[in-house]
Order: structure tokens, then sequence, then C-alpha cells
């Protein structure tokens, strides 16, 4: 696994850099071997921040806030990607039970003026429920896909308040 830190008012030790190291280090048991984690430290008011993604066969991204130092950022947001982590090798056990294709998205280039990226993937009809899954494992705030009782196109978004909002596209 390919680790890269970076920081932003934050001054990176060495006792810090082979912690993270050595933490995330552990998690490459459980990914593929191309696996990438992008972590960025920064201080953020009172608060230190650690953001976490990790670029596997999806990609999963932990972030916390914490009043204390870095190295209890470390601990707390290794709780947090090690639930992320579960929850996806189940969802993928899942998958592969009920025979459907794990890769869902792959990105194509833009070529419209002022579009900088373009995604595209493959809308498969799902549940509501599965559908805040999927929001939940991706760490987005918000999820398209295709509703399987109305064949509709939904948009489930997490609103300010913590709740979750659902947009259901209608045909006129």
């Amino acid at each position: 696994m390919k680790i890269e830190i970076s920081a932003k008012n934050v001054e990176v030790s060495p006792k810090l850099k082979d912690l993270i190291e050595k933490k995330i280090g552990r998690l490459s048991k459980f990914l593929p071997e191309n696996t990438r984690a992008k972590v960025f430290l920064k201080r953020e008011k009172e608060f230190n921040v650690m953001e976490l993604t990790i670029h596997a066969d999806k990609v999963m991204r932990a972030e916390v806030h914490i009043v204390d130092d870095m190295f209890t950022c470390v601990d707390q947001i290794m709780s947090k990607i090690t639930r992320q982590i579960s929850r996806h090798k189940s969802k993928i056990r899942f998958l592969k039970d009920i025979n459907l294709d794990e890769e869902l998205f792959h990105e194509q280039e833009a070529e419209l003026k002022g579009v900088v990226k373009r995604k595209t993937y493959i809308l498969k009809p799902m549940s509501v429920e599965d559908a805040k899954l999927e929001l939940e494992l991706i760490g987005h705030t918000f999820y398209v896909f295709q509703n399987k009782d109305t064949a509709e196109i939904n948009i489930l978004y997490l609103r300010n308040d913590g709740n979750l909002g659902l947009i259901e596209a209608v045909k006129e």
C-alpha cells in the first residue's frame, strides 16, 4: 500500500509519521495490492483535523475533528475506516453471491467546455435502504440511483441536520 501524508498548519513529526504509516499499513492485508492511502492533517481553530482517503476498488473516506493531539486523531480515524472496510467487504461478498458486477464506476475525460471532470456509472435498480448503505459506504453527501420500486432516478443526500433527504425525479 502506498501512503501519502500531507499537512497544513501542522508539523508532522517523525514519530507521528511512523505511527500513521504503521497503523494504516496494517490495513493492507484487507485491501488490494495497488491501494493508495492519502492522509491530510490540518489545524482548524482549536481542532486537529485528519482526513484519510483510501483508493482501493472503491473509495473510502474518513475524517475526524479532535481537540486533543494528532495521535488521538490516528486512533479515531482507524476506528472509522476499519468499520467502512468491514462494511465494504461484506457488501462485496453479498454482491458476488447474487452475481452482480462490482465494477460500477469508471471515469471519462470531459470534452465539454467548463466541465473539468465527468463520471459515468451504471444505474442499478436498488431500494432506498440499499442506497443509504451505499451512501454511508462511499462517505459522500449524496448518492444517485435508480429506485427499484418506481424505476425513476432518485438522489439520496445528507442534510445539514444529519438526516437524509430524497429527491425523486419524475417524467412529465
